[in-house]
């Protein structure tokens, strides 16, 4: 069997979802543009090497003020939001479903409702998973996740 391994964030979507996530979450804090930045600029400097990972995925969470119930709009979002080149191959989804892997430092609470859509098993998604407390507000994520570390991918 073939495998097919996929990225998510601006990848299988054209854009990076914590951002995007920012967004939502932040979309009443009058301090959002500032906080936006800093948001981007830890995915960036994570993407040019300048910071690990997990110290930009720790940043990036703490700054998002995030709750479970943003990530139902988040999900709409990133539907909207799929790469034209994975939209218009479904079948090749479904013909393929066992051997389509996803394999990211992105969150499965957004990914999995966004790739299922194109015929890709919950089992074959392989992120990391935020931690929530009581009231849903998003504390962090599983740091036992080989995915969460810097060189998990």
């Amino acid at each position: 069997m073939d495998f097919f391994i996929i990225d998510f964030d601006s990848t299988f979507t054209q854009v990076e979802a914590l951002d995007e996530l920012a967004r939502i979450s932040l979309k009443d804090n009058p301090d959002r543009e500032a906080v936006y930045q800093q948001i981007e600029d830890l995915t960036n400097l994570a993407m040019e090497g300048n910071l690990s990972f997990s110290e930009s995925t720790e940043r990036r969470v703490q700054l998002l003020q995030a709750n479970r119930s943003h990530l139902d709009e988040l999900v709409r979002h990133l539907k909207g939001k799929v790469s034209p080149s994975f939209a218009r191959n479904t079948v090749f989804f479904e013909e393929h479903q066992d051997g389509v892997l996803i394999v990211s430092g992105g969150f499965k609470e957004f990914i999995t409702p966004v790739v299922t859509a194109y015929h890709i098993k919950p089992e074959n998604i392989y992120a990391n998973t935020f931690t929530f407390d009581e009231a849903g507000n998003i504390t962090g994520y599983d740091r036992n996740n080989p995915l969460s570390k810097e060189g998990g991918k």
